[in-house]
């Protein structure tokens, strides 16, 4: 019996000290288990070249799917009358959206990579609707060359807007456009008014572009071409950083805005974020188009 009672203790003993062991190991293991996660993430997630997940980064192998819905006003001739727009939609018109970034140089001081995010489209012709549909819209054009004219100096404006009416209409202008889906889109149409106000007011104020080419689209000439140049962090020194932006265009602040907080570039292209994410994080974008960092 003394011998089995010492067994017994020995083994409890025994059980206790195993039991401690493992309880700092558990301890240890979830203690280093972040560190070397965030380690390896260190290791391959950072943008360095001959990194698996840099390729990814700069060639991104699956396409975003890219919808575009338009707004057709059913009743252009009584809103000119003064009545509310009735408005239907028309698409979804779907594409294809292929990204790469034609990355042009790195500082090795700053741990930064200079890129240009470039974007094509391929139409998906069967989930999409007929790109010859006509669509009645707002004549932006139009309405861009009235603000312009509303911003010159009194004595150009004063020769120009006499004639103005008589301009429109021997250029077939008026308050709505009626154009195909392709036209409204990727297209584009000539705008000829524009080109002769621009030769008419140039003698008397310096002119920037209005539209390139004298074309309007809204997505005219974005096919195969780029969002601006972005400056980003590649997370060598701090995974936290990693895709954040540090300039675009080589701004470091938008100057659109009368605003600190609205001209701040947060976040990322939207491509990727800092790892780990969470449920309730705030993710920031910065949205060229617009012009904002959006949440």
């Amino acid at each position: 019996m003394a011998v089995t009672a010492t067994r017994a203790k020995f083994g409890v003993f025994f059980l206790g000290i195993l039991g401690i062991v493992l309880l700092v190991i558990g301890i240890a293991a979830l203690s280093l288990l972040p560190i070397i996660f965030n380690a390896k993430l260190q290791e391959n997630l950072v943008l360095q070249e001959g990194k698996e997940t840099y390729e990814k980064w700069k060639q991104t192998p699956i396409p975003v799917t890219f919808k575009v819905v338009l707004f057709n006003i059913t009743n252009p001739a009584e809103v000119v009358k003064g009545k509310l727009p009735s408005v239907e939609e028309v698409g979804p018109f779907v594409f294809r959206q292929y990204r790469s970034k034609d990355v042009l140089s790195w500082d090795h001081e700053d741990l930064t990579v200079t890129y240009n995010d470039l974007k094509r489209y391929e139409f998906v012709e069967e989930q999409s609707a007929n790109m010859s549909s006509k669509i009645y819209s707002l004549n932006l054009p139009l309405q861009g060359i009235l603000m312009f004219i509303k911003k010159l100096p009194y004595f150009p404006r004063s020769l120009i807007i006499p004639g103005l009416e008589g301009i429109l209409k021997n250029y077939e202008e008026h308050v709505f456009s009626h154009r195909t889906a392709k036209e409204l889109l990727f297209e584009g149409y000539k705008v000829d008014l524009i080109q002769d106000l621009v030769d008419l007011a140039s003698a008397f104020v310096t002119v920037p572009e209005i539209l390139p080419n004298n074309t309007f689209g809204f997505l005219y000439g974005k096919n195969n071409s780029g969002d601006g140049i972005f400056t980003v962090y590649t997370g060598l020194d701090n995974i936290a950083k990693y895709s954040q932006i540090v300039q675009w265009n080589n701004m470091s602040r938008i100057p659109f805005w009368g605003n600190e907080y609205c001209n701040m570039m947060n976040g990322t292209d939207g491509s990727q974020f800092p790892p780990p994410i969470q449920k309730r994080d705030i993710l920031y974008v910065y949205t060229p188009e617009l012009c904002r960092s959006l949440s």
